[in-house]
């Protein structure tokens, strides 16, 4: 039989069902007024039309924000055509409880345009949740958006995400970033690699999300009672390859971590196998690339590169579900 008013009282009081049969004792028993039980009733007559922003009973309005790119393989596009692709699986498999799933895409040029986008998504209250932004550079405002708003956001792609003890309630970082991609490599050079003294040095373009990285890189090395490390930094793009090296190598360093491009890197290798010095060289995933395949053979067995998540093919059976992806996109 269906419930009505004062068999769902009953219910939520006693224990007993529409027939009068016990509810099982994981269906808590709660003692209350009259007047809570009539507004608890009151509610759930109403909570079909009291929907969270963004939700119909036909769609699921979702949001994003990648930075603007020109070049097909630039990370905006990459990221918003992985999204659009997902979701259009997602909808032909019949979408969430009959619901189709609706992307916005905003793209920014800058980062005040990503801030200006996030606040449009916000304050028109027509996004149910931002999935996967790319909010580095605007971690701040983009979390401050976020709790003021009561705005989920899943999966920011970011390398600086918030590592303090406060409670996130309404965000979620997919990825450790780079600071503890950092930790975690020297921590490994550390229990695997090194063999007597180290020396290490941190090599990286002057950008303000650095700055947590270095200190981050301090800590550690105070950790594993290294001496103080040696930091490199430069303008980006324009890295001084010769006398970089020749600073490195007086320094008789032996443990390099490089913060840089895959290019970037290289061209220090090449310089360094010339000059006979041949690190072991740490980097995180952002520093990856097609050039790594130039390195020098001097390095063979002296590079190692840090993920925060495996690369599909590595995990079992997700290579051929991502090539397969990939196929119908």
């Amino acid at each position: 039989s269906a419930y009505t008013g004062d068999l769902i009282a009953r219910a939520v009081t006693t224990g007993l069902n529409v027939n009068g049969a016990t509810l099982d004792a994981t269906m808590p028993r709660f003692e209350m007024h009259q007047e809570d039980l009539r507004d608890l009733l009151s509610y759930l007559r109403r909570i079909e039309q009291d929907l969270d922003p963004g939700l119909t009973a036909q769609s699921i309005a979702l949001g994003t924000i990648v930075p603007k790119g020109g070049a097909p393989d630039a990370l905006g596009p990459v990221v918003a055509a992985v999204l659009k692709g997902y979701v259009q699986d997602v909808n032909e498999q019949g979408g969430i409880y009959s619901r189709r799933l609706e992307l916005t895409v905003k793209e920014a040029a800058t980062r005040e345009q990503a801030v200006e986008h996030a606040t449009a998504l916000a304050e028109q209250g027509e996004i149910f949740a931002v999935v996967s932004p790319v909010t580095t550079r605007v971690e701040q405002e983009i979390e401050r958006l976020s709790d003021a708003y009561a705005m989920p956001m899943i999966g920011p792609l970011t390398e600086s995400p918030r590592s303090d003890e406060r409670i996130q309630r309404h965000i979620f970082y997919l990825l450790s970033g780079l600071a503890t991609e950092a930790k975690v490599l020297l921590s490994f050079a550390g229990s695997s690699l090194t063999q007597g003294p180290v020396k290490l040095a941190v090599v990286h373009p002057k950008q303000d999300a650095m700055v947590p990285v270095v200190e981050a890189v301090r800590q550690q090395a105070q950790t594993s009672q290294w001496p103080e490390p040696v930091v490199v930094a430069y303008d980006t793009g324009a890295m001084p390859v010769v006398d970089a090296v020749a600073q490195l190598k007086s320094a008789q360093i032996t443990l390099l971590l490089f913060l840089g491009s895959d290019a970037e890197c290289t061209a220090l290798a090449q310089e360094g196998a010339r000059t006979q010095w041949t690190p072991t060289v740490l980097m995180p995933s952002r520093s990856a690339g097609p050039k790594l395949f130039d390195m020098p053979t001097e390095f063979a067995g002296r590079i190692f590169l840090a993920f925060s998540n495996m690369p599909a093919p590595s995990v079992s059976g997700k290579g051929a579900e991502f090539a397969a992806f990939r196929a119908r996109h």
